[in-house]
């Protein structure tokens, strides 16, 4: 009988909680990229009149089968919240906002006189 030897395992924490506002995911045949994106606003070092937006990206690779079970613990959690506490619904404010950007940018495009790119030369 093979002699079993003793493994060790060492918990890592990094100790740096992180916030996702945004995700994005891309794929390619063996793996699954997520990004979880923290976008925030910081002020100019030195100039406390000026701010910078920041984004910070974790990125995770998955194989196909680990994120097919990542979906479905998911998709039973989310399924458990709602019962507990009720339909997850997107908060008022953020449908407000993107309902403003989007007027935004229809009126820029409206304004636009450059229809498309022209070379003069």
């Amino acid at each position: 009988m093979p002699e079993q030897k003793e493994i060790t395992v060492i918990g890592v924490n990094d100790k740096n909680p992180f916030s996702s506002d945004a995700q994005t995911v891309n794929h390619s045949p063996d793996r699954f990229e997520i990004d979880f994106q923290s976008i925030h606003s910081e002020f100019v070092p030195g100039d406390a009149q000026n701010r910078v937006m920041v984004v910070n990206h974790n990125i995770i690779f998955i194989s196909p089968f680990v994120a097919k079970g990542l979906l479905g613990v998911l998709n039973q959690n989310i399924k458990n919240y709602e019962g507990k506490y009720g339909e997850i619904k997107k908060p008022e404010s953020l449908e407000k906002a993107e309902k403003d950007i989007a007027e935004q940018v229809r009126k820029q495009k409206a304004t636009s006189t450059l229809d498309r790119v022209s070379y003069v030369g």
